[in-house]
């Protein structure tokens, strides 16, 4: 044989085993597509909070197996970009998480968007646990909240909009409030609800700040083009998905950098500078909604870590700041009151001998029918509601 025939040969077959790759490739990816079309119209589930449903069937007992997996399901939950604010949960509609395009989590007897003058409007914002993560629809803070405000017979028909976000904290509500002032969704009464997440983002960054920052700094340069172009195909999407549940551990989270010192969760300046930021987000937020001709209210919220009687949470991670901040916090309160605007609802759960978190910290549906209570009761007590 010649050396050009040999030469041919292995030339023909070079290319078939690439053109074989390529279309083993190619194939793969449209399986991937395939497949993330599916998974698309359940909502493009991520992570499970949890593998096993055993410890939510205390906590919904009437749901059966099926009805159970089936909103494990629906509450895995994807982000989306949001404009300022970073990012929000994508829209969804299932049996027992359903998320609105403008942004909110469905409430009970959920009023029209954009909201009606004929309506009582309520705007609620907050993070994870005022979204809802590990309850149904119904049985969220903003659906007892709904309940409680119909119960009080106003003279117009209260709607509530469940604006909580995973991750979020006070910045961010604020900007997300300011935002919708802006787009002319003005509402008659704005409540949020934060002490968690103010501790856990101890810096004042959002969650997915470090991606940002990386787009930012590459920005324009031509080498990091092909990985985001390949983290796009069908095929790694469908083998890499981020789960939201994992972003108030820190996730996505940037590049791994230079190993650190272990955290101090009592550093008294670290927790004074956190409950600085939040006073002056709420002095911000109130002058918007004064201007506005909407009330405000601000709630610092139940925490596992603070007078909660139940099994102590493990696996904490940055959490554990609000164990040291919440002591400062309802000292502070008890010294210089943050105004009538301000509910204390931080100690509600004194007392109780009942599991009260569906997790770590995500709020139990009888927890939150407790917090709606509270806020309902302090917003009569200090005539917010008319």
């Amino acid at each position: 044989m010649s050396a050009f025939a040999a030469l041919r040969r292995a030339y023909r077959g070079l290319a078939v085993f690439w053109l074989n790759l390529c279309l083993a490739f190619a194939g793969a990816n449209v399986l991937a597509l395939a497949y993330l079309s599916v998974a698309g119209r359940r909502g493009a589930p991520r992570a499970a909070p949890t593998q096993d449903p055993g410890p939510l069937r205390k906590f919904f007992p009437q749901l059966g197996e099926r009805e159970l997996a089936e909103f494990l399901r629906e509450s895995e939950r994807t982000f989306e970009y949001e404009p300022f604010a970073q990012f929000r949960e994508k829209a969804y509609a299932g049996r027992y998480v359903r998320i609105h395009p403008a942004g909110f989590r469905e409430s009970q007897d959920q009023g029209p968007w954009p909201p009606e003058e004929a309506n009582f409007t309520v705007f609620v914002f907050g993070g994870s646990t005022v979204f809802g993560y590990g309850v149904p629809d119904d049985q969220t803070i903003a659906s007892h909240l709904q309940r409680r405000l119909v119960d009080l017979g106003l003279a117009k028909p209260p709607r509530v909009y469940n604006f909580g976000r995973g991750a979020y904290f006070s910045t961010q509500e604020r900007v997300l409030f300011e935002k919708l002032i802006v787009a002319g969704a003005v509402p008659d009464l704005a409540i949020f609800i934060d002490g968690l997440n103010d501790f856990h983002f101890k810096d004042g960054v959002p969650a997915l700040t470090p991606l940002l920052e990386q787009l930012v700094e590459h920005f324009g340069e031509e080498s990091p083009a092909m990985p985001v172009l390949l983290a796009k195909l069908p095929l790694a999407r469908a083998v890499a998905r981020p789960s939201a549940f994992r972003i108030l551990g820190g996730h996505p989270a940037p590049p791994p950098r230079a190993a650190k010192a272990p955290e101090r969760y009592d550093d008294a300046v670290v927790l004074r500078n956190v409950i600085r930021r939040y006073l002056v987000n709420k002095r911000l937020a109130e002058a918007a909604a004064r201007e506005f001709g909407a009330r405000a209210a601000f709630v610092w919220q139940p925490v596992p870590t603070y007078r909660y009687h139940g099994p102590p949470p493990e696996h904490l991670g940055l959490h554990e700041y609000s164990r040291f901040g919440y002591p400062l916090m309802a000292d502070l309160v008890r010294r210089e009151p943050p105004g009538r605007d301000f509910l204390w609802c931080a100690d509600i759960q004194e007392g109780l001998d009942e599991p009260l978190y569906v997790d770590q910290v995500h709020y139990s549906p009888a927890l939150s029918d407790r917090i709606a209570t509270c806020i309902v009761d302090l917003l009569l007590e200090r005539g917010l509601l008319g």
